[in-house]
């Protein structure tokens, strides 16, 4: 009973039903502390106040994020959800449990600032800056140190991002270059520790694994060992093992779980996607156990191919609307669309020319997104306008990354993220941004494709969404399901791109409907 009332708090986001609020807030006379453990990496290191007998599970109002706090008042803007409370057998174990909780806590911190103290300062100052940058650019980031949240999308942000340019004050990361490591706040050290470890294994988008937890010392070495025994278990290539231990390097751990996911990668027989969760931000990698290779029809492509030069745009428009409407059947998805650039005659021009600011100052209008629904409703064509601008925005946004592949630098004013690469598997998408409220969407599958210009794949172009409103929510099963469906998409945006078709721009191309 007791994990189940922690589990559903700390998962709730602030939404437990109101008869489980009362039930759970009365207080519970049993040993409840080795529970509390499992999830370790929530609890806050505040004054105990009575020796850590009592823990108050709280939400955040504004962030949604759950605290685990010592002692029995939740902190202003916080709404409390469950006390738990030792009985007086139980007391004096508590206490020593938490003390002994805290000195670990405090072990870790010592660790980690010594670790980062033995480098040299020019490689710290290379870490802040590329650390910046990254997160400049990979979208949201919140994680947790102890009391404190770092974050580029909360207000007020603290991390470079959105309204905080790399560099600017107002990122914690700014304030620590130029000061040595002993100088470092204790939250600066284990924020910085943390990212710059995840950061090490591999690409940036492993950053998202960190999204919505508490981060420090233990915790991280935790994270690290936790996802190489996930890669491990696909069995690929020999084994490396994950050495134990507290006193085992961390650049140990690293390189065990980065050489573990490589193999796991490069022997995939299936598919390596994201599960993403939109309530925490949070985006784990994972490896799809079906075989999702096949050969790859060019059907669509050469019927694109086979139309009269000025008839080209109408086909290929023709065929995106019902492949989009075939497959929205096939998925009981209430929303099917896919977005791609429109011009690519000038597009390929401008890539022909290295003229990639110009390319980089292009609005969303440049590009477009045909969107689809199940069932035709009044308000139907402004919810399909709103997704179709949006979806227009994520291109215009994804653009300066995708450009660095053929060697454009972004331009300084220029706000971007990294453009995906990994299909993804979304819950809880209603709490991403205002288009998917409106549109009540709840599930999501994405497959990103690149397009090939003059030779050279470039990410970020193309994609195929699904969305559903309600439950049943998308299973991984259903990714590997709708690849040929993105095979069939992505053979008409490369079309567009080979045949330097034009899209007009005209406003039904995403006022589409499906009856």
């Amino acid at each position: 009973m007791l994990r189940t009332l922690l589990t559903q708090a700390l998962t709730s986001n602030g939404e437990v039903e109101p008869e489980v609020a009362e039930a759970s807030l009365a207080p519970l006379d049993r040993s409840w502390y080795e529970t509390l453990t499992a999830y370790a990496g929530t609890v806050d290191v505040v004054d105990p106040g009575d020796g850590g007998t009592t823990h108050l599970v709280a939400v955040d109002r504004h962030s949604a994020r759950p605290h685990v706090l010592a002692g029995a008042t939740a902190p202003t803007g916080c709404a409390p959800v469950l006390c738990l409370r030792a009985g007086p057998a139980l007391a004096p174990a508590q206490a020593r449990r938490y003390a002994a909780l805290l000195a670990r806590e405090a072990d870790g911190l010592a660790r980690a600032r010594a670790g980062l103290a033995a480098l040299d300062p020019a490689e710290i100052d290379a870490r802040l800056t590329a650390l910046r940058r990254v997160l400049a650019h990979a979208g949201p980031v919140i994680v947790f140190v102890a009391g404190q949240t770092f974050t580029n999308i909360y207000d007020p942000p603290n991390l470079s991002g959105g309204a905080v340019r790399p560099g600017s004050p107002r990122c914690t990361l700014s304030g620590l270059t130029g000061d040595t490591v002993a100088e470092w706040p204790d939250a600066s050290v284990q924020l910085f520790y943390a990212l710059t470890t995840v950061a090490s294994v591999g690409p940036s988008r492993l950053l998202k694994e960190l999204n919505f937890l508490q981060v420090g010392y233990w915790q991280v070495r935790a994270h690290l060992v936790a996802r190489h025994a996930y890669w491990a278990g696909f069995g690929a290539g020999p084994a490396v093992d994950c050495p134990a231990g507290d006193d085992v390097p961390t650049d140990d751990l690293v390189a065990a779980l980065r050489t573990t996911r490589q193999r796991a990668i490069e022997a995939a027989g299936g598919l390596i996607y994201r599960s993403v969760n939109g309530r925490t931000f949070r985006k784990v990698e994972q490896r799809l156990g079906l075989d999702v290779a096949r050969p790859r029809s060019r059907e669509h492509h050469q019927q694109v191919a086979d139309a009269a030069p000025e008839q080209r745009a109408a086909v290929a428009v023709a065929l995106l609307r019902k492949l989009l409407a075939r497959a929205l059947v096939n998925t009981g998805a209430d929303y099917a669309m896919s977005r791609g650039v429109r011009d690519y005659a000038a597009f390929t021009d401008l890539c022909a020319a290295g003229d990639y600011d110009s390319l980089q100052r292009w609005e969303p209008e440049k590009f477009f997104c045909f969107v689809v629904e199940r069932a035709r409703s009044a308000e139907g064509p402004a919810v399909l306008r709103s997704i179709s601008e949006r979806m227009k925005y994520n291109t215009w946004h994804f653009l300066p990354d995708t450009l660095r592949t053929v060697g454009a630098d972004p331009l300084a004013a220029r706000d971007y993220f990294f453009a995906p690469g990994l299909p993804d598997v979304s819950v809880h998408e209603d709490r991403v941004h205002a288009g998917h409220v409106r549109a009540r969407i709840r599930f999501a599958l994405r497959t990103p494709r690149p397009v090939t210009v003059r030779g050279v794949p470039l990410n970020g172009l193309a994609d195929l969404r699904f969305a559903r409103t309600a439950e049943p929510r998308f299973q991984p099963a259903d990714l590997a399901a709708i690849q040929p469906i993105a095979d069939d998409i992505l053979q008409v945006h490369q079309a567009l791109a080979d045949f330097r078709i034009t899209i007009p721009l005209t406003e039904s191309d995403y006022d589409r409907y499906v009856d």
